[in-house]
């Protein structure tokens, strides 16, 4: 890119700036999608320890409370609350992943 500068300052043409106002909103939402990534991991893992939590409550409540199937069935659900965070956090980081590789081709202008 043939920039030329007016006492110090970089100009572009029309074009070149469209290009760069593009890029500046592509780059933020990329920095947005992945610090939603990060919170979304964060909750994930808060999740996982509360599941942790009540699984370890359900091995400690006396077994006469509970006959084996309500066992079975509290441990399934917890099971799926954990696969489902899981999956959930996976298909977010593709989700940025792919995001952050559907670039046009164009890199970001450094001024």
């Amino acid at each position: 890119m043939d920039d030329e500068t007016e006492n110090g300052k970089i100009v572009m043409n029309k074009e070149q700036l469209l290009l760069f106002m593009e890029n500046r909103r592509k780059q933020e939402e990329h920095r947005l999608a992945l610090e939603k990534a990060t919170r979304s991991e964060m909750v994930d893992l808060e999740l996982e320890g509360i599941v942790s939590k009540a699984s370890l409550i359900m091995n400690n409540v006396p077994r006469p409370a509970f006959n084996e199937d309500h066992i079975l069935a509290v441990k399934n659900i917890i099971s799926e609350i954990v696969k489902a965070s899981r999956d959930r956090a996976s298909a977010t980081k593709k989700l940025v992943e792919q995001d952050s590789s559907a670039g046009d081709g164009t890199t970001p202008l450094s001024i």
